[in-house]
């Protein structure tokens, strides 16, 4: 038996982002803080892709935290992702290939990776798109 989940609602999905963000989060924002979002948000068919807040000091031994994100599916699984916004068509390519994935159409979500690891994974990789490369593998279980 096939199970239906009902999908949450943005105003759920943005609470849901910020409860991550706020325990990723918190020792690098000020102490009153309680919304560790900016406004900027995206929207596919199969999630939403809510962005850390602006001004937080985060040291350089916590690079990995620098350019985080956080992906909630309409049904309400949390991703924590990469920030691509940098590069608008690499952002929008990312964000329909998790939706993809988080619809569970893992057909089309594969063919989108192999486009979109050829696209912005080119032969002479650098360290960070190796990283980069293996953070994406393991959001979307393709390790």
């Amino acid at each position: 038996m096939h199970e239906v989940q009902i999908p949450i609602t943005f105003e759920i999905a943005r609470k849901q982002a910020n409860d991550v963000a706020a325990y990723e989060l918190r020792d690098f924002a000020p102490v009153d803080c309680t919304d560790f979002l900016s406004d900027c948000h995206l929207e596919a068919e199969g999630c939403w892709y809510f962005f850390q807040m602006d001004g937080l000091e985060i040291p350089p031994e916590r690079w990995f935290l620098h350019g985080l994100a956080f992906a909630i599916s309409k049904s309400g699984e949390t991703r924590l992702v990469s920030d691509h916004r940098a590069n608008d068509q690499k952002m929008k390519d990312y964000l329909k290939l998790l939706s993809l994935h988080l619809l569970g159409k893992e057909v089309e979500s594969r063919d989108a990776y192999a486009v979109f690891s050829k696209k912005y994974h080119s032969e002479q990789r650098s360290h960070d798109a190796m990283a980069d490369l293996q953070a994406e593998n393991e959001v979307l279980g393709l390790q």
